[in-house]
C-alpha cells in the first residue's frame, strides 16, 4: 500500500490505560471523527482521498515510535514483529495515543484509495468491504474515546 503501514498503539496505551482526553481534545476529536466518517462514507473514491488529504494537510504530526509490547503478553514479541511485518501493521507508543491513530487510519484510507486509483478493477463490493471496515474501525476509535466510560 504504497509503503503506508497502519499503527496501533501497544496495549498498555489503549484506553483506558492511555492517557486521558481534555475536554477541548474531545470536542477536537469528535469533529475529526466526523470528517473521517464523511470521507469513508462519500460515494466517490477521488471524493473521498481529497478529504482525507484535506484533513491530513491540516492535522499536526503526532510524536509516535516503533513500540515494543512487553514480554508478559501472552504472545511473544518476536511473533508480534512477525504479525506487524506480514500484515503491514507497526505497533507504537505515542504521546498522543489518539491522535496516532486518527493520523494512521487516514494515512491507510489515502493508500487505499491511491491504490484503487491504479487498479480499477477492484469489485464494487471489495471497496463497500474496505470502507465497511475502516467505518468499523473508526467506530471502535469513537467508542474508545468519546464515551463517559472512559476518561
Amino acid at each position: 500500500m504504497n509503503g503506508t503501514v497502519l499503527k496501533l498503539l501497544v496495549p498498555e496505551q489503549l484506553p483506558p490505560n492511555g492517557p486521558p482526553l481534555s475536554e477541548a481534545a474531545s470536542k477536537e476529536i469528535r469533529k475529526i471523527f466526523s470528517q473521517l466518517r464523511s470521507s469513508f462514507e462519500a460515494e466517490d473514491p477521488d471524493d473521498s482521498r481529497t478529504l482525507l488529504e484535506e484533513l491530513l494537510k491540516n492535522f499536526a504530526e503526532p510524536d509516535s515510535e516503533r513500540g515494543v509490547v512487553k514480554d508478559e503478553e501472552p504472545i511473544s514479541n518476536r511473533s508480534i514483529i512477525n504479525f506487524d511485518t506480514y500484515f503491514e501493521v507497526e505497533h507504537i507508543v505515542s504521546t498522543t495515543p489518539a491522535w496516532s491513530l486518527i493520523q494512521s487510519i487516514a494515512e491507510s484510507g489515502v493508500a487505499f484509495y491511491d491504490l484503487l486509483s491504479s487498479c480499477r478493477e477492484v469489485s464494487p463490493e471489495d471497496i463497500a468491504l474496505q470502507r465497511a471496515g475502516f467505518l468499523s474501525y473508526l467506530d471502535l476509535l469513537e467508542r474508545q474515546y468519546l464515551t463517559s466510560a472512559c476518561p
